[in-house]
C-alpha cells in the first residue's frame, strides 16, 4: 500500500471510532416525555426522560407541591438519580436568595457538605450520605446536586437534580433541559 492509500485508510479508520465514541457517550434517556401538571395550584409543564417515573406529592404540614422524577439507580450505592420540581408559595420566601440561603442551611449539616458553585438563581452542591439507607452496611457516598430557583406568578419554583457523584455528569442533560422547557 502506498502511504496515500494508507493514510485515508487511517482517517477512515478515525471517523469510524469517532463516530461509535459519540453513539456510546450519548445520555441513556434521550428521548423525552411532555409534563402537565394535573395538580390544580400548579400550572406548570417541562420535558423530562421518558423512561423515568414520575410521581406528584402535595405537602401535608408545609404548603408545598412537588413533582418528582426518578431517574436510574446506582446499584452499587442503591441510589436513585432524581429531577423535581417543587413548588411553594409566595409568601414561603421573600426572595430567591431568601430561597437559596433556606436550602443550603438545610444540608449544611450533611457530611463534607461543600458549595462547588453559586449563582443568582441556583447552585451546586455536594456532601457526603451514609447509603444504602438504614443499612449497617452502608458506606460515605458523595451525592451532588444542581438547584435551580425560578419565581413566576405568586410562586417560587425549586428546580433540582441530585446524583451520586460517579452518574451526577451522565445525566445533567436531564436536568439541563427540563430547566430549558420548565413553563
Amino acid at each position: 500500500m502506498k502511504n496515500t492509500e494508507m493514510h485515508i485508510l487511517s482517517q477512515k479508520i478515525c471517523k469510524i471510532i469517532l463516530a461509535l465514541a459519540f453513539v456510546l457517550l450519548l445520555p441513556v434517556s434521550v428521548t423525552a416525555e411532555l409534563y402537565r401538571s394535573t395538580i390544580n395550584e400548579v400550572d406548570v409543564s417541562f420535558e423530562y426522560p421518558k423512561d423515568w417515573k414520575l410521581r406528584e406529592v402535595k405537602g401535608r404540614d408545609e404548603k408545598y407541591n412537588e413533582i418528582s422524577i426518578l431517574g436510574p439507580r446506582s446499584e452499587e450505592d442503591k441510589y436513585s438519580c432524581a429531577l423535581s420540581v417543587t413548588m411553594y408559595p409566595k409568601e414561603r420566601f421573600a426572595s430567591v436568595e431568601e430561597a437559596i440561603r433556606d436550602y443550603k442551611y438545610k444540608f449544611e449539616k450533611f457530611k463534607e457538605f461543600k458549595v462547588v458553585s453559586s449563582g443568582k438563581e441556583g447552585f451546586e452542591i455536594e456532601y457526603l450520605l451514609r447509603l444504602p439507607l438504614y443499612s449497617p452496611k452502608a458506606k460515605d457516598v458523595k451525592i451532588k446536586e444542581k438547584v435551580m430557583f425560578v419565581t413566576r406568578d405568586d410562586n417560587c419554583f425549586k428546580l433540582r437534580w441530585n446524583s451520586v457523584e460517579k452518574d451526577y455528569s451522565k445525566y445533567l442533560p436531564a436536568f439541563n433541559t427540563l430547566c430549558e422547557t420548565f413553563q
